[in-house]
Formats: C-alpha cells, sequence, structure tokens
C-alpha cells in the first residue's frame, strides 16, 4: 500500500466516524426532546439512520482496505452493503424532495402527503439483483468489492 492509498483510507475512516457521531447525536437528541413529531422530523430522523447506517459501512471498508490486500469471503456482501447503503441515503434525499414538494405545490392535497415510507425496503431490494449475477467483484487495483462498470465485450472482426 502506497501513502496515497493509506491517507485516503485514513480519511475514510475518519468522515465515517465523524458521521457516525452526527448521526447518533441527531438522532439521541430527537430521542432525549419529546415535542411534537412532524413529518418533517420523521424525514430528517430517516436521513439520520440512513447516514448512521452509510457511515458504518463505509468505515468498515476503509478498515478492511487498510488491513488486507485480498478477496475474502465476505468481500461480495460488503459490496453488496456499499451499494445498498448509497441507494437507501439517495432515496432519503428524494423522500426529502418530494416532501418539500408536496408541502408546498400541492399544499392542498393532504392524500399525497404520506407518513409511509418503503424506501428501506426498495433500497435492500435494489442490489439484489447485480447480487445473484455476480457483477460484484474484488478488484485488487483499489482494494474494494464493487460493481464491474465496464463489462469487457467481445472484439468483432
Amino acid at each position: 500500500m502506497n501513502r496515497f492509498e493509506i491517507i485516503s483510507s485514513i480519511f475514510m475512516l475518519l468522515c465515517s466516524t465523524m458521521g457516525v457521531i452526527c448521526s447518533l447525536i441527531f438522532i439521541g437528541r430527537i430521542g432525549i426532546i419529546r415535542c411534537r413529531y412532524t413529518p418533517i422530523i420523521f424525514i430528517s430522523l430517516n436521513s439520520a439512520s440512513a447516514g448512521f447506517i452509510i457511515n458504518i459501512i463505509y468505515a468498515s471498508q476503509a478498515v478492511y482496505q487498510m488491513l488486507s490486500d485480498t478477496p475474502d469471503a465476505l468481500c461480495t456482501f460488503r459490496g453488496f452493503l456499499l451499494h445498498c447503503s448509497t441507494d437507501l441515503f439517495y432515496h432519503t434525499l428524494c423522500i426529502q424532495a418530494l416532501h418539500r414538494l408536496f408541502v408546498t405545490v400541492y399544499a392542498q392535497r393532504r392524500c399525497l402527503q404520506s407518513r409511509c415510507v418503503i424506501q428501506w425496503l426498495i433500497s435492500i431490494t435494489f442490489a439484489i439483483p447485480i447480487l445473484l449475477i455476480g457483477r460484484i467483484k474484488f478488484q485488487a487495483k483499489d482494494r474494494i468489492c464493487q460493481v464491474i462498470i465496464n463489462v469487457q465485450q467481445k472484439k468483432t472482426i
């Protein structure tokens, strides 16, 4: 491992640790303060929970990158979790945007302002086809298991 890779992994670990701390502070603060829970509070709690999950997974990936040069039995599963947690975070951002749209533009239509969030199930099932097809591979250069974007095609003459 060269210096840049070590510094990069340490920086990733530090940022993930800060993200976990900030998420836990926010979640704890909402749990301690017994105020009226509004949809905004639930959406913020949803984002903090997703941030906690994604930072834990990225911290474990940073530790793995620093300690190992070869793939292990959990490499594919870690790649799956990386994609699921990223999808989960993107879904929380979409839910925030949709809530703001429905509250400001469609303020008179209360049926569109639902509190039911199914994004957690969608995020988990999003990467299952990628996992089943076997597209998550260990990339030795980056020391990470992730989806192979460039599929090499056969050359035709």
